[in-house]
This record gives structure tokens, sequence and C-alpha cells, in this order.
């Protein structure tokens, strides 16, 4: 009896699709094979209004800076100009971080939640941006805000104009739907970095290391080693002159978003910077306070001290170049530095600052193979030097209020960790004049 009325149904199932029965909507199963082969025509062809109805949805990050907020506006703007109808904008997610429904059509702007959007973020070259076109979504990325604004500015100055679009009142079809290769907003990061006497940046916070506890929670050196962050956090002893200060250096998987590794209370007085030398695979961190000649040498899987030794030089910060093995080291008193050889003899004069940052407090230190990089605190800046140790830009930091404490570069991009609950790492990205 069961098996017949299973067959029973089958067989009314079968009926009702082939005389067009109901689907769950309520409208015929032929109707709804219909409109899907149509929303599937709209896609393959990239209709974005037919019948005075809009086809596709914009879809901006929930981040989206002003200014790229405004060009978005501009370009809908152009659309009912031309077809006397609006798109729908609205934002990847709602208040409360719930994606919004995904659709066929949509039109996504900036780093956006879709899988398109992140796919074409991760293929970006350094200050670029690109326009693809993928299953029927348009995809419009930036290297950063500033890039995304250019990527904006190009679409509708390349894919909107009148020989590359068919437009009618109600109806707007875009002709032009080949991808736009990777634009450069610089030739390159260290020509971007020498291109203008000072420089605007955009500051992203990527991750926080957590403090190893509410006493332990002073934000001091860190630096980037892959995908590891080692960041030194310290309980300050003033009675002895940060001689008996706490210090736990933290090791954290950027990558995981979770600590792998934290030392034991470790002698590193100050703990005012730390660098990676690749040669000897060690952290070598700088004391400061009140030892400032002495570095001492850390394991970075086991993080236990290895060695300690002194220095000709007091300083505050140091960082180490693989191409050249030599360090940077900032010197103590001021904001002169020098260049020092594997053994830690100078090999380098004495190079003097910009005057433009005389009074400010100085933090930390990061090299590449063309820039020396500091970063200072009452007016968050970057300073930027060539190896001749001349001054090359200024570049602001825009993180806001909280103190800057370090400074890494891994490729193309600068990190600066931050004072906060936890080592509030940012990434900077310059911008070009």
């Amino acid at each position: 009896m069961k098996k017949n009325v299973i067959a029973i149904m089958l067989l009314f199932a079968m009926l009702l699709t082939a005389c067009g029965g109901t689907s769950e909507e309520g409208g015929s199963v032929a109707e709804s094979s219909a409109e899907s082969s149509e929303a599937e025509a709209a896609v393959a062809d990239y209709t974005v209004i037919k019948d005075g109805e809009a086809v596709y949805t914009v879809i901006r990050s929930a981040e989206l800076s002003k200014d790229a907020a405004d060009l978005v506006l501009a370009f809908n703007g152009r659309v009912k100009e031309a077809t006397g109808k609006y798109l729908k904008v609205v934002n990847d997610a709602d208040k409360k971080g719930e994606a919004t429904p995904e659709t066929p059509c949509e039109i996504l702007v900036g780093d956006t939640n879709r899988r398109e959007s992140a796919d074409a973020k991760a293929a970006l070259e350094p200050y670029t941006y690109a326009i693809k076109f993928v299953e029927g979504k348009v995809v419009i990325v930036g290297y950063n805000n500033s890039l995304l604004c250019d990527a904006l500015e190009y679409f509708c100055a390349n894919y909107l104009t009148d020989d590359k679009v068919e437009k009618s009142e109600g109806y707007l079809k875009l002709l032009h739907t080949e991808d736009c290769a990777s634009v450069s907003g610089a030739a390159s990061f260290a020509e971007l970095i020498g291109s203008a006497p000072s420089l605007d940046s955009e500051a992203k916070q990527v991750y926080t290391v957590p403090r190893p506890d509410d006493e332990i929670k002073t934000v001091q050196g860190g630096c980037l080693v892959g995908k590891y962050f080692y960041q030194a956090f310290l309980k300050k002893d003033t009675a002895s002159d940060e001689e008996n200060n706490i210090v736990r250096i933290v090791k954290y998987d950027t990558e995981a978003r979770e600590v792998e590794k934290e030392s034991a209370d470790l002698p590193l007085n100050h703990a005012n910077d730390i660098t990676y030398n690749s040669k000897l695979d060690t952290l070598v961190v700088v004391h400061n306070n009140p030892n400032r000649t002495h570095i001492s040498f850390v394991d970075p899987d086991t993080l236990e001290i290895t060695a300690t030794k002194k220095i000709e030089h007091k300083i505050y910060c140091i960082d180490y170049n693989a191409s050249t093995d030599t360090y940077v080291i900032g010197l103590s008193g001021g904001q002169s530095f020098r260049i020092l050889d594997a053994d830690f003899k100078s090999v380098s004069e004495e190079f003097q600052p910009t005057e433009q940052t005389s009074g400010y407090t100085t933090q930390g230190c990061a090299c590449d193979d063309n820039y020396i990089y500091f970063v200072l605190y009452n007016k968050n800046v970057i300073t930027v030097y060539n190896w001749q140790g001349e001054f090359v830009t200024l570049i602001t930091l825009n993180v806001g209020a909280i103190e800057p404490e370090n400074i890494s570069i891994a490729g193309d991009t600068l990190y600066v960790g931050c004072a906060g609950s936890g080592c509030r790492v940012f990434e900077v990205s310059p911008i070009a004049p």
C-alpha cells in the first residue's frame, strides 16, 4: 500500500510539471522557468536595466569611504540620466553584520563580502585597481580607498560612454565587458614613496595581538616575520628605572588569528624594538632604558633569550636588512641614525634627521632595500630616508589619537603596531599625491 501511494505521488508530480503546475511561490512551474531563463539571459549579456526595471543592484562594502560612496552616487546619477531609472544601492551587510542576500545580477564595489570581490582583491598587485566581469557580476576593487575611487572613475569613463552601452528610456546594456587589467596607481611602491616630500595614507586595522594579562599590558617593540607577529608587552617598574620591568613576548599567528606562544618573563628592560635576523634565525630586541647599549637575541620558536650583547651605541630602535646583512639603528637622545654591519660596527656616518619632526617621540624603525622608515608619536607620522641618510618623505599616519609603537614592512606593505587593549596592528597604505 505504501509503495502504491509513493508511485501515485510521483506520477502526480510528473503531470504537474508537464502541465505547468505550481511553484512554491504560487506561480506555475513553466512561468518560474521562464523567469529564470530571462534572469540568466540578463546575466549573460549584462543588461543593467530592462523594461524600466533595474535588473542589477549595486552592492557596496559597508566600510566604503565617503569619497568612494559619493562616486557610487555619481555613477548612479549617470544611469538615471541615461535611462530614467536609478539602480538600488545597498551595503553588503546590515547594521547587525548580517550579509545582504546575494543575487545573480550585482555590481560589487570595494571589499564586499562576496567571493568575487575577495578573489579580485587577492589578485591585485600593490597600488593597483581592477574591474572584472565574473559570471554576470561586475566587480570593482582597489588596493586602497583612493585607488578604488580611481577604479570607479575609470569605470564611468570607459564602460558607460555612449559607444560602450546600448541605452534608451528604461533600458541599459553594457556592451564593453572586458576585464580591465590591473591599472597601477604608481609605477612601484618605491616610486610612490619617492614621489613627493609629504604623503597622506590610509590605515586599516587588520588584527589585534592580545596582551598577556591585565598587568603585563604596555605595548612596546614588535615586528612581523612571515605570518607571525612578535609583540613585547611589559609591566613597568618605575622604582628600578625599568631595570626590573616584567616583559613577555607574544607570538601571534596572523592567519589563524590566535596566539601560538607566549614567553616566560624576560629581562629585556623597556623592550623598545624588535627585528628578525633571517641569516641567524633570531629575534633581536633593543633593551633601551636603562641599558641603552644592550640588545638580546631571542629564539623565535622557544621565545627564550639565547644571548645578550653590549654594543658601542646607545639605541632605541633597530631593523635588519637581509640583502646587505646590515642593521639600521636609531640613536638614543634624538632622531639621528646609523648603519651597522653584522657585527654591530658602524659602516656609516651619523645621519641627521629632518627638522620637520623636531621634538616628536621616537618609537620603532623598519627598512627595505630602498628606504628606512621611522614611526614617530605626538603627531603620528612615518619619516622616510634613503640609505645615504637623505630625507625622502613624511607620511601622515592616520590611526587616530592612539600611540604607534613599532613598524614593519612586508613586501610593499607597511604595518604599524599601536597601543590599545592589546597591540592594534594597522596596514598602512601611502596615497599618491
